[in-house]
């Protein structure tokens, strides 16, 4: 099996779309439909998205300082018809708290990094595709925008050899993953914080990821969510 595994970073998920939306029909148009004539009543817009609210970027109906909306703008006038990019925010908001407290990533207040893991294609008909890692990292080349840190790219058998290829394959394999990446500081960071994890991603017509966390990450995340006025940012 070919895959990659990417570095897992501690942000708010962001979404830049170009998709087909309702069209806000002209008094011409409108006259129009209403005399029983043909009309486009849909056209390709920009919409911006955290993992619960999606925004039309011709009429956002949002406050200004929205950091979703504010990154977004980056791809406007850049993605194909039905391309979907995924992409992690890091550092700091556009108010300058921390977007994660207190997982920096080397940014200093004011200052968020972008980082992209997914792009999709999605057809006139609703079909999406996926692209294949090797595809978005140079689709985000052309985009001027990195991707997450990939570890390594290839057959899965290829990265530890070592492994005897029994019933046993898999566990042992998750076990040298845990070995080699988890556990471990965040080098990304000023603040001592532990890393997050990896993502492991099959590359086949339906990409599921998968992700494995640190046990240290899990345990800083629990104590954060416990504190008072602790508030997600991606709700």
């Amino acid at each position: 099996m070919v895959a990659s595994i990417t570095r897992k970073i501690h942000g708010t998920s962001a979404i830049c779309s170009r998709m087909k939306v309702q069209k806000k029909l002209t008094l011409l148009e409108k006259l129009a439909k209403s005399l029983g004539v043909t009309v486009v009543e849909t056209e390709y817009d920009y919409l911006f998205a955290s993992r619960t609210v999606v925004k039309n970027a011709a009429n956002p109906k949002g406050p200004e300082n929205d950091l979703w909306v504010e990154v977004g703008k980056r791809f406007v006038g850049k993605l194909k018809k039905g391309e979907t990019i995924y992409y992690e925010i890091v550092g700091y908001g556009l108010g300058g708290g921390m977007i994660q407290k207190p997982f920096d990533y080397g940014c200093y207040p004011g200052e968020h990094k972008v980082a992209i893991y997914r792009i999709t294609l999605t057809s006139e008909d609703g079909t999406v595709a996926e692209y294949s890692w090797q595809a978005v990292k140079e689709r985000a080349a052309e985009l001027e925008t990195p991707t997450v840190e990939e570890f390594f790219y290839g057959r899965l058998g290829d990265l530890y050899p070592e492994i005897e290829q029994d019933t046993n394959w898999n566990s042992k394999f998750v076990a040298k993953l845990e070995e080699d990446f988890l556990e471990k500081d965040c080098p990304l960071s000023r603040n001592k914080v532990p890393d997050e994890g990896i993502v492991l991603r099959p590359e086949s017509l339906r990409i599921e990821p998968f992700k494995l966390k640190s046990k240290r990450f899990i345990l800083k995340e629990s104590e954060l969510k416990e504190k008072d006025g602790f508030v997600d940012p991606e709700s």
